[in-house]
């Protein structure tokens, strides 16, 4: 069976459901997703804190920031 075919029998058997159970459902699944964002943001400021510590980038006021963006 294919991923797609498993994926419309789930959605299938998700409309089945009460209200409450699919609230439910919906915030089990987003829990993950979540927690992968949460991963996500942890790997980009210690790749961050890497890159400036070995001074391949600087600090730079919002202001400066706009200068450059707009210039």
């Amino acid at each position: 069976m294919s991923t797609t075919a498993k994926f419309c029998e789930v959605l299938e058997a998700a409309d089945g459901l009460s209200i409450d159970e699919q609230e439910a459902l919906i915030s089990i699944l987003q829990r993950p997703v979540v927690q992968a964002g949460r991963q996500r943001l942890v790997e980009d400021v210690k790749e961050s804190r890497r890159a400036f510590e070995a001074g391949e980038c600087c600090t730079a006021t919002p202001e400066e920031l706009m200068r450059e963006i707009l210039s």
